[in-house]
């Protein structure tokens, strides 16, 4: 899924934060804990929905970094059952695997950000950085 344009980064929010509410409910998180991450992923998306209609590379930014922390308190949660399992068995593999595919996904999430962040200082218009330093063609969009 390629994170050029809205469309896919709006997608990506949408599929980061339900990974991350799947993965608590299925790590049996208490209901109230998943309704708030629930909440914190709507928030996400409304404000990735909002960041294209106003034009504004924080708010992005910050449905970016929303799903970033859902993520890792996620693999923290799934981590934390598989480090305390009473014995290794084929659920507490795909728990360890599942950690791994979560924090790769974080990861890739705040790439996405970074880049973000990248074409906003070097815009196409002003090609230069607010410190001044001009961009190099590598950071050009």
């Amino acid at each position: 899924m390629p994170p050029e344009g809205w469309a896919g980064r709006l997608t990506a929010i949408v599929v980061a934060g339900l990974t991350a509410v799947i993965a608590l409910t299925s790590s049996n998180v208490r209901p109230g804990r998943v309704r708030l991450a629930a909440l914190a992923a709507l928030v996400a998306i409304v404000a990735a929905a909002l960041a294209n209609a106003v034009s504004s590379n924080g708010l992005l930014g910050a449905a970016f970094i929303i799903d970033a922390l859902l993520l890792t308190v996620a693999a923290v949660t799934i981590l934390r059952r598989v480090v305390l399992a009473a014995q290794v068995d084929f659920q507490t593999i795909l728990g360890a695997i599942s950690v791994f595919t979560l924090l790769a996904c974080c990861s890739r999430t705040c790439s996405w950000r970074s880049d973000a962040c990248t074409a906003a200082r070097c815009s196409p218009v002003s090609r230069t950085r607010p410190l001044g330093t001009t961009c190099s063609s590598a950071t050009r969009r």
